[in-house]
C-alpha cells in the first residue's frame, strides 16, 4: 500500500464528478499512481513496485 499522504495527493489531483459508481476506480488510480511515485521518488523498492503492478486487487 502506498503511503497515506501521497495516496490523498493524488485524490487532490482529481476529478470530482465522475458521479456515483467510479469510487473504486478514484481509489485504484490512487494506488497506482501513488506507488509510481513512490517508486520514481525511490521510497518503493523494484520488487515491491513489482508487486504492486501485478497484484490481482
Amino acid at each position: 500500500m502506498t503511503t497515506t499522504v501521497v495516496h490523498e495527493y493524488i485524490h487532490t489531483r482529481q476529478i470530482n464528478d465522475h458521479g456515483s459508481g467510479v469510487e473504486w476506480m478514484r481509489e485504484a488510480v490512487a494506488e497506482y499512481y501513488g506507488a509510481g511515485l513512490e517508486y520514481e521518488a525511490g521510497v518503493m523498492s523494484v520488487p515491491k513496485y513489482g508487486y504492486y503492478l501485478t497484484r490481482a486487487a
